[in-house]
């Protein structure tokens, strides 16, 4: 799984997927919230942050993907 990348993110996923490499849609987005959550030592739905539900929503998605 590719996280926490910058736009090259999309050119890693495009090679592996080049390279016929299994992969994740789900892309973890890098945002504060996933750090004030390591730093409360908590998930990041918990934490006080603009955008923590869209930090949860993405570890959702690989939740969802990983248990197919």
């Amino acid at each position: 799984m590719i996280t926490k990348a910058p736009p090259v993110g999309q050119e890693a996923r495009d090679a592996l997927r080049e390279a016929g490499v299994t992969r994740l849609a789900t892309v973890v987005r890098r945002y504060t919230a996933h750090e004030r959550a390591a730093e409360a030592d908590g998930l990041v739905r918990d934490v006080r942050d603009p955008r923590a539900g869209e930090a949860w929503a993405d570890i959702q998605g690989v939740a969802r993907e990983v248990a197919l």
